[in-house]
């Protein structure tokens, strides 16, 4: 199953008890689904000025950044509503953070060691996790 599908999976799952989910399952069902879409427009596209068409994990510097979620946040909150904006802003934060088990600002990408400490900090939390079973 491709990692977007699991993100939105386990995201609909979770809300399963949230009162705006319980109001209307099939409008934060797709607002979730936009989100994820949202945050990962960059997969696989290339542009004058970036070219992630190889699909590498380097699309997330566009938007898996706290700058990233605030916009996500701000342009689906006026696509959706002002009432789903914490949902927005809960699922973009959390996407972030699954793909990159940190929120870095957008700056931090710029650093020429940035994917290799990334690689470290995923590697130190996979660990953690293994230990915990």
């Amino acid at each position: 199953m491709a990692l977007k599908e699991t993100h939105i999976q386990n995201s609909i799952r979770d809300q399963r008890n949230n009162p705006l989910y319980r109001e209307n399952s099939a409008l934060v069902i797709q607002i979730i689904s936009q989100v994820h879409t949202w945050m990962d427009f960059y997969v696989k596209q290339k542009g004058d000025n970036f070219d992630y068409s190889d699909g590498s994990v380097r699309h997330r510097e566009q938007r898996h950044h706290a700058e990233g979620i605030r916009e996500a946040t701000e342009e689906l909150a006026k696509i959706f509503g002002e009432k789903y904006k914490d949902l927005i802003d809960a699922e973009a934060t959390s996407h972030v953070l699954t793909d990159m088990a940190t929120i870095p600002m957008a700056a931090d990408y710029k650093a020429p060691d940035f994917w290799e400490k990334q690689q470290r900090i995923i590697k130190s939390q996979i660990e953690a996790l293994l230990k915990k079973q």
